[in-house]
């Protein structure tokens, strides 16, 4: 089967959505699908045709001035000339599976068969609740696209979007549990996501810095980059925190057995922290944020806070308990979200619903 995926980012940018892609692609490539994925060129350096292990990496020039007044505009008209290019290998592939931006294939819609065109909704734009024509444009791909995957339930309260599928995720390969949370001086907590508004950032360094005004050692290592990365390292610095900064990388996951709490929100960190046993402690800003994470299947095995010291009080009471043990359900939920199921279910969505 040719198959082809349309994403706003891929490799080599680090990403929840990229990281999806490319462990779905590595399943599908082993029953020997011919994968492509067509993205943006968000480094000029990049090559604009890309061999990446056994996928096809397109690259779409969208690069303009921001400083332009109509860069949006001129955006979009990348998007789409660089598309058009492309039309003639849309047209070829067996299936088209849109990331999000259902906008990107509108120009082209009359141009291929509505039956091979499929979309994931992987998340919820900005840091609030959805505007109007986010819910419209959202509804329309559903209506449009032969199936859809949601990832996450909330999009049914917050989009109105009837899902195909719900799924949460998936984690590669089990590494080493931890049996309970031992450390000897320093507490050890790890963040992985981006430093921008709707992450925690801000609250999870506040809730570091009153643990330490009372007494205790505790070191951060954050893993991610964003808008708020200067704040962060300033508002470290002043209140002379213990925080290391390593910025975004693809393989922050292998690293969490080393830790003791795992400061994460978004469903992929918390899917991997939660399989190394980690407790996790998920900031919410908002009432869809907090839908995201309260409707998961996995909400009753992670402490949801949304104050900094909503944060302290989660972190303490982890402390307190003896040792931490996954409830036998949570274990065996946790393993079955392999991506070879992952796999199963776009290939099951594709060939019941053309």
């Amino acid at each position: 089967m040719r198959i082809t995926h349309i994403t706003p980012l891929f490799y080599p940018h680090v990403g929840g959505i990229e990281k999806h892609l490319a462990a779905l692609n590595a399943e599908l490539s082993k029953n020997r699908h011919a994968v492509t994925v067509i993205t943006q060129k968000h480094d000029p350096s990049l090559e604009s045709t890309e061999i990446h292990k056994n996928e096809t990496v397109i690259r779409i020039d969208s690069l303009v001035d921001l400083s332009d007044p109509f860069y949006k505009v001129l955006y979009k008209l990348n998007i789409w000339k660089g598309l058009y290019s492309k039309l003639s290998h849309l047209r070829a592939a067996d299936v088209i599976h849109i990331h999000d931006v259902f906008w990107w294939l509108i120009p082209f819609l009359p141009f291929l068969n509505r039956k091979k065109i499929f979309i994931t909704f992987h998340g919820y734009e900005g840091s609030e609740a959805p505007k109007f024509t986010q819910v419209f444009w959202h509804r329309i791909a559903a209506w449009y696209c032969s199936g859809n995957i949601c990832v996450g339930d909330f999009h049914k309260k917050w989009y109105g979007v009837i899902p195909t599928v719900v799924t949460y995720g998936a984690v590669s390969d089990s590494q080493k549990s931890l049996d309970k949370i031992i450390f000897s001086k320093v507490l050890k907590i790890i963040y992985i996501g981006r430093l921008s508004t709707d992450s925690g950032i801000r609250a999870y360094l506040e809730a570091v810095a009153v643990l330490k005004n009372n007494g205790l050692l505790v070191h951060l290592d954050v893993f991610g980059s964003g808008e708020y990365m200067q704040y962060c390292k300033e508002y470290s610095k002043s209140h002379h925190l213990s925080v290391d900064f390593h910025g975004a990388i693809n393989d922050a996951a292998r690293v969490l057995p080393h830790y003791h709490i795992a400061f994460v929100s978004r469903y992929l960190a918390i899917l991997e922290s939660l399989q190394v046993g980690l407790p996790v402690i998920a900031h919410y800003n908002n009432d869809i944020k907090y839908d995201y994470l309260a409707l998961a299947p996995f909400a009753q095995w992670i402490s949801i806070a949304h104050s900094a010291d909503e944060i302290v009080a989660s972190v303490k009471k982890t402390l307190q308990s003896e040792s931490y043990h996954q409830p036998l359900a949570a274990k065996s939920w946790i393993t079955n979200q392999t991506w070879q199921k992952m796999a199963g279910i776009y290939f099951s969505l594709w060939q019941s619903h053309r």
